[in-house]
């Protein structure tokens, strides 16, 4: 799904020339739609990508989102703003709805977190139970002075302890 999904952004990002973020999403869910649909199985294939993206204008300072099940958190001083994704996959659903996108002003400063949800998916701790999203947004929060890299390296690895890597882990985040 991954090889796919890059494949066919290359294709409608740098051959077509599109950048409205929910054009490219609605574009790459046709394009995996297709892709299966070669093969009759695109109605039985219930895998999709979640993804999020963002298209900033640094001159006017803001920023235009598409997110499919992946929120975006906007963090600005001490306040963290959750961008909401379209509860939707890219990929085949049921309820095949339109993705949307918003836009969003943003102070010199402000960082914007993109993330997959292997961090808060991974069990560990004292209980053994998820690190959940409340706790990730609060880490996020708490120590604004370390690197982000280093922040959550340490925390991760502390909470997941002896326990197995549920999931892939990819966080982004973009200084603004």
């Amino acid at each position: 799904m991954s090889v796919l999904g890059i494949n066919l952004l290359h294709e409608i990002v740098e051959n077509k020339g599109v950048v409205n973020p929910a054009e490219i999403l609605n574009e790459l869910r046709s394009g995996i739609i297709a892709a299966f649909d070669k093969e009759g199985k695109s109605s039985e294939y219930k895998d999709g990508m979640d993804i999020s993206l963002v298209r900033i204008d640094r001159k006017a300072n803001s920023y235009v989102i598409s997110a499919a099940n992946n929120s975006i958190y906007h963090i600005s001083g001490k306040d963290l703003e959750e961008r909401n994704a379209d509860r939707q996959p890219v990929g085949y659903s049921h309820d095949l709805k339109l993705f949307t996108q918003s836009e969003f002003s943003y102070q010199k400063g402000d960082l914007l977190v993109l993330f997959t949800d292997g961090f808060a998916d991974q069990f560990g701790g004292p209980k053994n139970k998820k690190f959940r999203y409340k706790s990730f947004k609060e880490l996020l929060l708490e120590n604004q002075n370390i690197s982000l890299e280093a922040q959550l390296s340490e925390s991760f690895e502390s909470w997941r302890g002896e326990l197995e890597q549920v999931d892939d882990v990819c966080v982004l985040g973009i200084h603004l």
